[in-house]
Parts: structure tokens; sequence; C-alpha cells
């Protein structure tokens, strides 16, 4: 009792006077443990997070190990079929281009088979009629008694031809002759017939009465009349039948000598309004394009002392300018155009027409085309390349023509660099690409390229030699201060491009092994008359 006493009497000392010792209460014990697991459960969700992730990563790099394994076959295969696209594209294009260029000739080649078989049917008809004819030589009996008593011809000698042979290839030409001129005929009758239709009736019964008549000056004026009325079918259809009636007539020179209006006029008045009246139709640029066609064929059947009447052409340059100054493409108009120019500039008369133009120069016109592509300019086609080749053709008859090589090489246009200038930096850019090029796939166009710009460099080398073989003449006869004096002064004529004659030199002579570049040497060795050997042996060294 006494220990249980004192233990209430401690007991009730700290009643009464002490504190209790503090505890803590039963919440916050349990507080702290309720977040330290809502941590750890956070932890656990954000671990299994990332090994999902993790797992995704590592399933996506074995994917892409996978495809790297199989990528250098389908990259092989990629490329295999970019080549072979590239090749199939090359030889779709250079076929399409072989067919818009060789058109007029299957149009020949069919009539000319068409005349064969015809000319076969009719060889045919005639062997059973020669049958009866070889008895005809029976009254030779009365002179020679031995055939009263001979045996009658057998069927293969009364077969057997009694004409000359010479006389019978002769029948056979005019025969063919014959079915060709029918032939030509035939496409002039269908052509009318197709321009018949949209043409009005009153001047188309007028060109049929003439044509009828076969009188070349009134069906002349006839069809300049008839050319101007209608729509743009119309005169595109008007333009297949100058064409077709430039084949056929064999008097072209009446029709472009008619006292009213010529063919040819015609022919540029309807050019005219084709490509200078702003409409853009797609019958308006086939008129254009048949036009220009048709007028290239005017122009190469006419005879040395009829190309004056093509003068109208010349004489109101407009659309002619016109055609050579648009972009170049696969539809444009320059290749006719620069061939039209190319056989009227065999002309003196409208040659001296065409140069001393003071606007709207052709020529002019034409030198543009000769400008080296820079590089931030568009790709360099083949009908870029085709027009500069037609361009220095064009060229070369015009100095074959001009009383001076000077009126050709230097005239100058807007920009700053004459024809003679720009003939040295086409032929250094052709050699130039020439040696880097390369075709190890054995594409068509790059083929094609190719041989354009061995032309164009052939071309261009041909003018400048003749330049320098004029402008330095027997150079071994000559005095050493006036030869320095004439090689100064066609130097000067270069201006900036005189720095690219060794190169062009060495360019040549380095591949004079290869038979591409026999044409070249000789053109090569002449321009080593404007060449300083000093200077070359300073720019070799300088390699």
């Amino acid at each position: 009792m006494h220990g249980h006493g004192g233990s209430l009497q401690n007991h009730g000392s700290f009643s009464a006077g002490g504190a209790w010792p503090p505890q803590s209460p039963q919440v916050g014990v349990a507080a702290p443990q309720d977040n330290e697991l809502a941590n750890k459960a956070a932890e656990v969700t954000v671990l299994r997070s990332r090994l999902q992730h993790f797992e995704k990563e590592n399933t996506r790099l074995q994917n892409e190990l996978a495809c790297a394994k199989e990528a250098p076959d389908k990259k092989r295969a990629e490329r295999q079929e970019r080549q072979e696209l590239e090749r199939v594209s090359g030889e779709l294009q250079y076929a399409r281009q072989d067919l818009l260029s060789s058109e007029e000739e299957r149009k020949r080649m069919r009539l000319t088979l068409e005349t064969m078989q015809k000319e076969m049917i009719a060889l045919r008809k005639e062997q059973p009629e020669r049958g009866p004819i070889a008895p005809a030589a029976a009254p030779a009996a009365p002179t020679a008694p031995a055939v009263a008593t001979a045996a009658p011809p057998t069927p293969a000698e009364a077969r057997r031809p009694k004409e000359p042979p010479v006389e019978r290839r002769l029948k056979h030409e005019t025969s063919f002759a014959d079915e060709s001129v029918q032939a030509k005929r035939s496409l002039l009758l269908e052509a009318l017939a197709r321009w018949e239709v949209l043409a009005p009736e009153g001047p188309w019964l007028q060109l049929r009465a003439a044509l009828a008549a076969n009188a070349a000056a009134s069906a002349a004026n006839a069809f300049a009349a008839l050319a101007q009325c209608g729509g743009w079918a119309a005169r595109s259809a008007a333009a297949q039948a100058a064409r077709a009636w430039a084949l056929e007539t064999e008097r072209l020179g009446e029709l472009c000598l008619a006292e009213r209006q010529t063919l040819p006029a015609a022919l540029c008045g309807l050019l005219q309004k084709a490509v200078l009246e702003p409409e853009e139709d797609e019958h308006c640029e086939n008129c254009a394009s048949e036009t220009m066609a048709a007028l290239c064929e005017v122009a190469a059947k006419l005879r040395p002392a009829e190309r004056p009447a093509l003068r109208p052409a010349l004489a109101a340059p407009g659309a002619l300018c016109a055609l050579l100054c648009e972009e170049v493409g696969p539809d444009s108009l320059h290749l006719p155009c620069l061939s039209f120019l190319q056989t009227c500039m065999a002309c003196p008369e409208l040659f001296a027409l065409a140069h001393q133009a003071p606007e709207e120069n052709l020529l002019l016109a034409a030198a543009e085309l000769l400008v080296v592509p820079s590089r931030d300019s568009e790709v360099d086609s083949l009908e870029r390349q085709q027009c500069r080749v037609a361009a220095l053709r064009l060229f070369v008859q015009c100095l074959a023509t001009a009383p001076s090589p000077d009126a050709i090489l230097q005239l100058r246009g807007d920009g700053c660099d004459t024809v003679l200038q720009r003939l040295v930096l086409l032929g250094h850019h052709e050699l130039m690409c020439l040696t880097l090029a390369s075709n190890p796939w054995h594409s068509f166009q790059l083929e094609a390229s190719c041989t354009l710009r061995r032309q164009a460099a052939e071309t261009s080398l041909l003018l400048l030699s003749s330049f320098a073989w004029r402008s330095v003449p027997e150079a071994p006869s000559l005095p050493p201060a006036e030869y320095q004096q004439l090689r100064l002064r066609a130097l000067a004529l270069l201006g900036r491009t005189r720095i690219l004659l060794p190169s062009i030199i060495d360019l040549v002579a380095s591949r004079a092994s290869e038979p591409e570049y026999h044409a070249l040497l000789g053109s090569a060795s002449l321009l080593r008359l404007l060449d300083d050997p000093e200077d070359s042996k300073g720019s070799v060294a300088a390699r």
C-alpha cells in the first residue's frame, strides 16, 4: 500500500505541479509514411514509363539496324531504276526530236512507196498484154522462107520484151515522175479541201478557178485575199495549203512574181498577224508554225534569181525578230526561222536589207543566240545547243555573202561583245564542256549533246581560223614589224577574249589523237598566227 501510495503521490505531483512529456500525435506519425509511399509509387511509375520508352527506343534502333543492313541493296536498286529512267527519258526526247525533224522525210517516203506500188500494179497489168503483141514479127516471112516451117513461139518467148532496155528504163522513170506529181497533186487537193470547209465561198471560187486554169499569178492574188479571211483555224489551213502548193507546183517562180501580191508576201502578212497580234490561242500558235514551215518550203524551192521575192519577210522583220527573241524551248520556232534566214542570206540583196536594218535587226537577234550560258541561268538544253549550231551556220552563210568579213564579225548588239568575241567565248566553252564530258551510262541525251557541242566548236573555230588567215595573210613572207602590227590589230579586235586563244589551242592539241578532234586541228593551227609564242611560254610556265 505504501509503495502503491507513493506512486500515487508521484503521480499527483505530476498532475499538480508538473507537465506531461510531449507526445507526438498518431496522425503526425502516419502522414510522412503515406507521403513516402506515394513518392515511391510515383518513382516506380516514372521508372516503368522510362523502361517502356527505352524498350521502344531499343526496338526502333533494332529496326533501323535491320534497315541499314538492307539499305545498300535498296540504294543500288533505286540508283539502277533512276539511271534506267534517265536513259528512257533521254531516248524518248531524242526520238521525239527525230520524229519532229523527219516528218517531211516520212511524207516523201510514203509518196515514193505509193508511187512504187502503183508502178508495180501497172507492170502487172502490162504483162498479159504483151502476149498477143509478140507475133507481130510475122511480116518477115516472105523474105525468110525458113520462117514458114519454123515452130510457133513459146509462151516465154511471146512474153519476152521487145523494146530496148534503155527505152524501158526511161519509160519507168517517166511513169515514176508522173506518179510523184499525181501524189503531190493529191496532197494539195486534200489541203485545199480542208481549207474549203473553213474559208468563205466568194474568194474560194476565185482561187479554185485560178487553180483549174493553172494561172499562177491569179492564183497567188486569190490566195493572198483569201488567207486574210476567217479565223485562226482557217488561216492555219491556208498555210498548210500553201506548203502543199509549194511542194506540188513547178511554177513557183510565177507565184512569187505576181503583179498585185506574191505568195511570200501573203505568207509574211499571215505570219505578222499570227505572231504580233496579242491573242493566246492554240490555233494561232499552230498558224504561226504552219506559216513558218510554208515559208521555209517556198524559200528552199526558189531559184537564186527568184529569191528577191522573199523581200517582204525582211522588209518587215518584226515577226521573225519576235520569234528569235522568245525563250528557247521544245515548241519554239527558232530552228525554222534560222533555216529560213540562212536561205535568204544566200541572196546579196536580201543580205544587204537585213544587215542595214536600223531597228529589229535579224542578224543581231541571231547573234544573241551565241551567248555562252552562265551558271545561274537555266539548264543548257538540247534545244539551246541546236539553236547555237543553227545560228553559227547562218553566220557562215553570211560570211560567204558579205563583201567583207568585218561586216559580220564586228556586229555588236546591246551587249559588250561582238560576234567575233562571242565566237571565241563559245568555242572555248564548248571545248571545255567536251573535255569534262563523260557518259558512263551511254545516255542518248548526253551523246546528242556532245555531238552538238562538237559541231558548235568546229564551226566556231572554222570562223575564227578564217578571221586569222585574213587578218595575217602569208605570215612567213611578211617582215617581222608588219607581221607584228597586223597581229596586234587582230588581237585588238578580239578584245578581252584574246587571252582564251592559247587555251583553245591547248585544248585541241591535248586531244589531237582522238578521231573526233581531227577536224579541229587545221583551225587550231591557223589560230597560232595570232598567238604570241612568248605569251604561250608564259602560260605554260604558269601552269
